[in-house]
């Protein structure tokens, strides 16, 4: 048993624009060093009692890669109100169907961060990682969702590379074997490897599925060196 944790990296475009660099130092402590320095190492981050205060006191979950700015709408709330700062609500590259970027070498990097870090860090579960698509059946009966095959192949290579730098990864759970229930938005988005026609409850395999199947069975042998751009 252990925590599960949404963690994100934050990017920023000018690492020399100190608003971005603190933008990013606040996201960074918001979404990692929180948590992580509480677990770990039985304490909460200068910077977090500096931005929240006595708020500690009475209680203040990778997905994905935040680009972070000064200037931009915000979506995490706590560092737009105590900080004065935001994370960009798009991204500036490409988007799953839920509008979230695409990040694998943020996975990766989160990985090896944490394998860095902490010594005592225990094997780490990847229990949820997969992308909305919303591919339907093609005229030949099949679903061809290409572009989640390219998603979670770049991520297990990603992966596959943490592993090779150091972390310790013993497990991997693609999210989600059937397109379900989306605690946000519904029945709007799928997620699944399995395509499920809600009216009638027939399951069809998806192209990923298969894919996916092969690639359990060859042991990740049929993984493709980064398919895609995802600058």
């Amino acid at each position: 048993m252990g925590p599960v944790l949404s963690q994100s990296h934050p990017d920023v475009d000018n690492v020399f624009d100190k608003k971005q660099m603190r933008a990013a130092e606040v996201f960074d402590m918001n979404q990692y060093l929180f948590w992580m320095e509480a677990f770990f190492n039985g304490k909460y981050p200068d910077l977090a009692w500096e931005l929240y205060g006595d708020r500690l006191k009475n209680v203040v979950n990778t997905r994905i890669g935040h680009e972070v700015s000064a200037d931009h709408p915000n979506r995490a709330r706590v560092i737009d109100e105590l900080a004065g700062l935001s994370m960009l609500s798009t991204s500036m590259g490409n988007v799953t169907d839920m509008g979230w970027p695409i990040t694998p070498y943020g996975l990766e990097d989160l990985l090896v961060r944490w394998t860095n870090t902490y010594s005592n860090l225990p094997p780490i579960y990847i229990t949820e990682n997969g992308a909305a698509y919303d591919d339907g059946i093609s005229e030949d009966g099949e679903i061809h969702d290409d572009r989640r095959i390219l998603y979670l192949n770049d991520h297990l290579i990603a992966i596959l590379s943490a592993m090779k730098r150091g972390a310790d990864i013993r497990g991997y759970m693609q999210w989600s074997m059937m397109d379900n229930f989306e605690w946000a938005v519904g029945y709007a988005k799928r997620f699944g490897i399995v395509h499920v026609d809600y009216q009638t409850q027939k399951r069809t395999i998806k192209d990923s599925g298969h894919w996916y199947r092969k690639t359990i069975e060859e042991n990740g042998r049929n993984l493709k060196e980064r398919t895609v751009d995802f600058a």
